[in-house]
């Protein structure tokens, strides 16, 4: 996310001048919405960073099954994390804080580990790397990579 004028805007990663759909169609699609649909259900866990009157930065985790899940998935047993920050609050430690709480939750609630997938050039993979995550596989859609939570730095 990007803030222009005090008006919020969606860039693709891949290609930052191409426009995105509207918001909620994104949000509503099947890759999407697995991640939030039906909010709270068992192992939903997440943390909201807020400032200057607006959300800044968001990681949650969720468990999924062998039959529903994302790119992130291990198994049933271990919940599958995402994380944003907006684009002008990155290279402030948000990440790390949200990340890090989020960890303290996921163990406080008796899960071990936490999973994500990143891709492998993405900059945000040293953020994972410095917190203590490690590879456990890669593919042409890049690393799934875990945090052993009993093992945190």
């Amino acid at each position: 996310m990007s803030t222009s004028s005090g008006r919020c805007t969606r860039r693709s990663c891949g290609n930052p001048d191409r426009e995105l759909p509207p918001i909620d169609v994104t949000l509503e699609h099947d890759e999407a919405a697995r991640y939030h649909r039906d909010w709270g259900r068992p192992g939903d866990l997440g943390i909201v960073a807020a400032a200057d009157g607006g959300v800044v930065g968001v990681a949650y985790s969720r468990l999924f099954t062998h039959d529903d899940h994302g790119h992130g998935y291990l198994d049933d047993e271990t919940p599958e994390v995402a994380v944003a920050v907006r684009e002008d609050y990155r290279g402030r430690g948000l990440g790390g804080w949200l990340l890090n709480e989020l960890a303290q939750a996921a163990e406080a609630e008796g899960f071990t580990r936490l999973s994500l997938s990143v891709a492998a050039d993405n900059p945000a993979r040293r953020l994972y790397e410095r917190l203590g995550h490690e590879e456990v596989s890669a593919d042409e859609s890049g690393l799934r990579m875990v945090l052993e939570l009993g093992r945190r730095v």
